[in-house]
């Protein structure tokens, strides 16, 4: 039994799977944006008349939840790169195996008196 290059095997790859991801990625990070958006303009008439203990725990707690917001929505657009990133690369490496193996086969050719090829 003979060893198969390593470029015989197909790379799998969806053109419309990666940009559904990078769709849906993108929205939910425009949705969260606009969420935080709203969220830091309302802040002012949210605790306008608003006195206590859940005040000062709003006022504590809601730095730290616009900061991870803004981080979330960096992760979503990062990750929306990383799927298109990858497809590329598939993509990529699916046309360098195909350029091997019809190499390959060309070089498998035996050319034989008489103009004809033999595998």
């Amino acid at each position: 039994m003979t060893d198969r290059p390593w470029y015989v095997e197909g790379v799998v790859y969806d053109h419309d799977t990666a940009d559904d991801a990078v769709h849906g990625l993108a929205h939910a990070a425009i949705g969260l944006s606009d969420a935080l958006a709203l969220l830091e303009a309302d802040i002012p008439v949210v605790v306008e008349d608003w006195e206590g203990k859940a005040r000062l725990v709003f006022d504590e707690q809601v730095p730290g939840v616009l900061e991870a917001g803004h981080q979330l929505v960096a992760a979503l657009l990062t990750a929306g790169s990383s799927v298109m990133a990858s497809y590329e690369s598939a993509y990529q490496e699916a046309q360098l195996r195909e350029e091997l193996r019809a190499a390959s086969e060309a070089s498998d050719r035996v050319p034989v008196p008489g103009g004809r090829t033999v595998a």
